[in-house]
Formats: structure tokens, C-alpha cells, sequence
């Protein structure tokens, strides 16, 4: 089982993997972000993950669309370990307002309970020049301390 988290706001598209227990972007072409258009991005993530159709998948997506489609014939696991994900908790604080979580499959939500507070400044583009989302997170989060 292979898990991932998808960050697309004003059509822009991160995609970080947590498969190990720990986030590691997954670069297209050395960048982090890529424009979505739906086709385009699913035939690039079969090939940069290597896709099997046997192989489990599990996603949790953050967007500022209405909804968020995966593909059919993605096989979505049953079970998730959520400790990775777990640590994203702490950073939903600084989510952009404006932001939807859909999850594949939709018992992630039963573990994880991300909480949308108001901050001070809320982007929606995450400026990530040589780190992870996680080391981004990091960074804000002592940021926004400080600034508290």
C-alpha cells in the first residue's frame, strides 16, 4: 500500500509521498509543482509511482476545488496506516482558508481529524524551494510562533 498527499490550489499540483513514513515530494521534471489538467497528471503519477493495477493506494487531498477525482481503475486500499499523516495535524492551522480535504478512502477522516483555525496569514501557494511540504510546515510553524 503506497500513500500520498496531493496539494492542488489555483490549478497548480503538488504531489509528496508518504509511503516510508516520511513526506518526500515526487518530482515532475525536478519541480515540485506541476499545472493540473486531470489526464495529464494521473498518466504522469502511473508512471513516476511505476503503477500496477494490483497495487493498493490510499490519498489524502488538499484543494481548492469543489471535489477531487481519482482515477477509476486506482485500486484504494481498505486499510491506512495514518501515523504519517498524523503529523500533518499539527499544521492545519495554516491551511488556507478556502481549503477542502477529501480522502481516499474516506475512513482516513475516522483517525485524523485535521481543524481549520483562523490565523493571521493564510497562502495558498506553498513557496518550497529545495524542502519537503513537511520542512515548509516546519518552518511556518516557528514562524508563526514567534510572530503569536
Amino acid at each position: 500500500m503506497s500513500l500520498y498527499a496531493i496539494y492542488l490550489f489555483e490549478g497548480d499540483i503538488s504531489l509528496y509521498d508518504f509511503t516510508d513514513g516520511k513526506s518526500s515530494p515526487v518530482k515532475n521534471m525536478g519541480e515540485l509543482k506541476q499545472k493540473f489538467e486531470f489526464e495529464r497528471f494521473w498518466t504522469w503519477w502511473k508512471t513516476k509511482v511505476e503503477y500496477r493495477e494490483s497495487d493498493e493506494f490510499a490519498f489524502i487531498i488538499f484543494t481548492d476545488l469543489e471535489e477531487f477525482q481519482i482515477p477509476q481503475d486506482i485500486l484504494i486500499t481498505k486499510k491506512v496506516d495514518v501515523n504519517p499523516l498524523k503529523k500533518l495535524q499539527q499544521y492545519a492551522p495554516m491551511l488556507p482558508k478556502n481549503v477542502k480535504i477529501f480522502t481516499q478512502p474516506a475512513s482516513i477522516f475516522s483517525d485524523i481529524t485535521f481543524q481549520k483555525e483562523a490565523s493571521k496569514k493564510r497562502n495558498t501557494k506553498v513557496p518550497l524551494a529545495n524542502g519537503s511540504l513537511e520542512d515548509y510546515f516546519v518552518k511556518e510553524t516557528l514562524r508563526f510562533k514567534a510572530e503569536a
